[in-house]
């Protein structure tokens, strides 16, 4: 069986390659070693990192390289 809706499978979306935008924010966050985690995933295409910064403790760098803070509460 080949389909797989009938087996069960799920079919996994396809790889989100990060943009240049998202490289060039990375990139200079860990020139100024203020990078402390970094984790990219390929289902959304964001970068999720976390600096040592109190201004920007944890965030995610969009497609277009914005980058969004977000706080855990």
């Amino acid at each position: 069986m080949s389909d797989n809706i009938s087996t069960g499978l799920h079919t996994h979306l396809p790889f989100v390659e990060p943009t240049e935008e998202q490289y060039l924010v990375v990139n200079a966050l860990e020139a100024l070693n203020l990078l402390v985690w970094r984790l990219y995933d390929e289902d959304t295409g964001y970068w999720h990192i976390q600096t040592p910064s109190t201004v920007l403790p944890l965030a995610t760098i969009l497609q277009n390289g914005e980058v969004v803070t977000f706080g855990w509460e």
